[in-house]
């Protein structure tokens, strides 16, 4: 026992020696910590999910410690002792950073790293971890398209559907968050085309001329307080800065059952000058619509029976072509401008049947008519930008912007009736058109300054002046019908200023900011017809967004934000649609801007194999501008108001599994309760409804990459009724040959009901009506895409944005309802 206790001392002596001798023993070490941000070497913008690791002296084959990058591409590392160190930094598709160090007993702060693109392609090596499609934040998600192997031979619409807290139901109708009230942006600018008609532009545009989808699900103080949902922004394939000259472009050819198209795209560098320009044309059919109503009103003298029949032919051909150059002044200054112009078009050809009776339409009667429809649409835009950076570690920078957009539209309806004589309707042949344009100026300016690493403060001021007109005409058998013209015009000014501060503090940070909106507005009736009106108020806009980082791969956050929506022309446009004569269609000039509170919790999960986000809301608005339907002297009106009461509480959820190196699932719905009331018309409706988007993207042998997703949703909730379920199958199939140079990929759509249709039941009613409308949506596109992409092989077509609108700055990634359903 005595040698075995003596044994055990001096064992104990020995170690004890040791520990004093070899200042790289880790026995009684304190514990020192090795922190940094890593940023890209060009957006100077933060680099998540970098993997960091730690080595012991030159010994690189087992970390001592190990981590990856937050948001912001900060890390922090713990290990024991000093002595020297390897600290080795990767992500995909970047050069690594490495970098030897001594640590003495003291924690080490590398401070800024930047990373830059790895273009050399390592023959034989088989990549396990990939690029993250999609980026999460707490107020915002980015999804990676360039990244997504469907954006080669699908739309910017098929991909939005996969988009976090975005759906897009089977007439192809947008909503963030559930609200249809969101504002859409190109590169970060407002686009009055993309925001009036989101989902039939949204159709025409193949995925291949985006790089990223944004969406800004809690915007704060330097954001527009405009857009309820919030914000999608399209950050669109432009040149990327390389240190040589180089160019990059590519074509594309679709071809399909349902609609054909092309575009091209070119980018590169010279010198200073950086370059792009694409055109993109894409046609879409729908024809074979089959729709039915029926609709019960009571009357004094009974229940009257409106039934309608109808098949519509139709097509919408949409043309965008644009041009950006960017010129870097100095290492500190660029100057950069976007020049850009699409149009959309609408024509249908329908020949509806109508049938009424009862009530006080008797033993009843029918008519025909046969019916024309041509809308086109314009959008102009020109916007300059000037970028200084106030010191050399651009952590300070002041831009200042000019945007000038114009928007011409024309609808025309021509209906011409067959009818029997003496029926107790105006069944004049008739023709309308109704033309509306919005010219706007916005001038911006923002200064944003880092008060020390971890605190920024950001301030700025914007002006905004729009101008609306509509200029609508009728005639009546061959008769211009003086009294029923409208000249209408609506002056919309707005100034705003921000400020906003954004702090982290070790695991948590905090965004909070103040912004503040005041608009005049006025309106003028040019023909008399209406009283002119002016008005001005000022709204005050508070945010707040806290988060805290639970582990590397967990975070945790909470958002409040104030959203208002003013009313656009389409909204106060007096003019009356008279192109059915048992109904009218007008909006309602009387609008108030609608104010919308919503809170957030924030739930986000990210490793190189699983992203998962979910997000609990709240969002209450007593002021929400909705669509209703009365009958007036027995014609059904519909329009616009401040007429209800929001409150809807909701869940959302994203889920990303790379569950092998070939093979990735995908999920992306929700679920909120709805409970809408209104007053006005003593009307309340409530009800539970879910989306879902789930499915499965798998590579083959030979680089063939495949891909097949189910789109399902319940019944959505309105004011009055309901919208229809419905249950859509999309799959696709590409594969790339010659270097991936050439791809050639395919495209199914098909609704999943009889005859591979999309079938739709939507009902609206009130105290004294109700309608029930049946839609059959012919849904079997089938189209080929062709692309080829040609230049410099080692030059990669990659965003470096540098608009000088503060509000969307990229981060370098690493990983109207209207008659025109069945559209493709």
């Amino acid at each position: 026992m005595k040698k075995v206790i003596f044994s055990i001392l001096m064992t104990l002596v020995a170690l004890t020696a040791t520990a004093v001798e070899n200042p790289d023993s880790e026995v009684a070490a304190p514990v020192v910590t090795v922190t940094g941000t890593v940023v890209d070497s060009l957006t100077n913008e933060g680099e998540p999910y970098a993997t960091v690791r730690l080595f012991k002296g030159d010994r690189t084959t087992k970390p001592v410690a190990m981590t990856i990058t937050d948001m912001d591409g900060q890390f922090s590392l713990e290990t024991k002792g000093g002595g020297k160190f390897t600290l080795w930094i990767s992500s995909v598709g970047r050069t690594d950073i490495v970098r030897e160090f001594e640590l003495a007993n003291q924690s080490y702060d590398f401070g800024t790293m930047y990373i830059s693109d790895n273009d050399i392609m390592l023959a034989g090596v088989t990549v396990v971890a990939q690029k993250p499609i999609v980026k999460m934040e707490t107020d915002k998600m980015t999804y990676n398209v360039e990244e997504d192997t469907d954006s080669r031979s699908n739309s910017v619409l098929d991909m939005l559907r996969k988009v976090p807290m975005v759906s897009v139901d089977g007439q192809d109708n947008i909503t963030v968050k559930g609200s249809s009230a969101f504002q859409i942006y190109v590169n970060g600018k407002p686009s009055v085309m993309f925001s009036s008609n989101p989902s039939q532009v949204l159709k025409g545009m193949p995925a291949s001329t985006v790089k990223n989808i944004e969406v800004i699900t809690s915007p704060g103080a330097k954001y527009d307080a405009e857009g309820v949902g919030g914000i999608i922004n399209l950050v669109m394939s432009e040149a990327k800065k390389t240190e040589t000259d180089a160019f990059t472009g590519n074509v594309s050819v679709t071809a399909g059952t349902q609609n054909m198209g092309a575009s091209a795209f070119v980018s590169g560098q010279k010198g200073k000058l950086t370059y792009s320009a694409n055109v993109s044309y894409n046609y879409g059919k729908s024809d074979g619509v089959e729709m039915t109503s029926h609709t019960e009103q009571e009357t004094e003298k009974g229940t009257a029976v409106t039934e309608s029949t109808t098949k519509t032919d139709g097509g919408a051909p949409f043309t965008m072509g644009s041009l950006s150059l960017g010129y870097d002044i100095n290492p500190l200054s660029s100057l950069s401008t976007t020049l850009s112009v699409s149009k959309f078009g609408l024509d249908q050809e329908y020949s509806p049947y109508t049938h009424l009776s009862g009530g006080i339409y008797g033993d009843g009667f029918g008519y025909s008519s046969a019916s024309k429809m041509k809308m086109d649409r314009t959008s102009v835009n020109w916007n300059v930008d000037y970028q200084q950076f106030l010191n050399p570690e651009r952590t300070s920078s002041l831009t200042l912007a000019y945007q000038l957009s114009n928007s011409p539209q024309t609808l025309e309806n021509n209906n011409k009736f067959n009818a029997p004589e003496g029926v107790a309707l105006d069944l004049t042949d008739r023709f309308s058109r109704n033309k509306e344009n919005t010219t706007q100026h916005i001038l911006q300016a923002d200064l944003s300054t880092q008060i020390s690493q971890n605190h920024t403060l950001n301030f700025g001021a914007k002006a905004t002046l729009r101008n609306s007109s509509v200029d609508a005409s009728y005639i009546l058998g061959g008769v211009e019908a003086a009294n029923m013209a409208t000249d209408y015009s609506y002056d919309n000014t707005i100034a705003a200023a921000y400020a906003e501060y954004r702090g982290k503090f070790g695991k948590a940070s905090l965004t909070t900011g103040l912004r503040y909106e005041h608009t005049w507005l006025s309106t003028e009736y040019r023909n008399g017809k209406g009283e002119d009106f002016s008005n001005n108020y000022g709204n005050l806009v508070p945010s707040l967004t806290l988060s805290y980082a639970l582990s590397q791969q967990n975070n945790i956050g909470a958002n409040y934000t104030m959203r208002i929506s003013r009313p656009g022309i389409s909204y106060l446009n007096p003019y009356v649609d008279r192109s059915d004569p048992t109904a009218l269609t007008y909006g309602n000039p009387d609008i108030d801007v609608e104010k919308s509170h919503t809170a957030e919790l924030v739930f986000n999960h990210f490793s190189q194999k699983i992203m998962l986000n979910a997000t609990l809301s709240h969002t209450f608005c007593n002021n929400q501008i909705s669509q209703y339907s009365f009958y007036d002297d027995y014609i059904l009106n519909t329009t616009y108001g401040n007429v209800a009461k929001n409150n809807s509480t909701g869940l959302s959820l994203y889920a990303n599994w790379l569950m092998t190196p070939s093979t990735r699932l995908f999920l992306n719905g929700g679920a909120s309760y709805i409970d809408l009331r209104s007053d006005a018309l003593d009307v309340k409706n409530s009800g539970l409804q879910a989306n879902l988007m789930a499915g499965i993207q798998q590579t083959l042998p030979k680089e063939i990459s495949l891909s097949a997703y189910l789109i399902t949703s319940t019944k959505n909730i309105t004011l009055q009724g309901n919208s229809s379920s419905f249950n859509i199958l999309t799959a696709s199939a590409s594969k790339s040959f010659f270097d991936k140079r050439l791809n050639v990929g395919l495209n199914v759509l098909l609704g999943l009901s009889d005859d591979c249709s999309l079938r739709m039941k939507n009902t609206n009613q009130s105290e004294n009506f109700r309608t029930v409308q049946d839609i059959k949506i012919p849904m079997r596109n089938i189209s080929l895409t062709v692309s080829y992409t040609f230049g410099s092989k080692s030059y990669k077509s990659k965003t470096t944005t540098k608009h000088t609108d503060s509000d969307f700055k990229e981060r370098q990634s690493s990983g109207e309802k209207i008659a025109t359903a069945g559209q493709l």
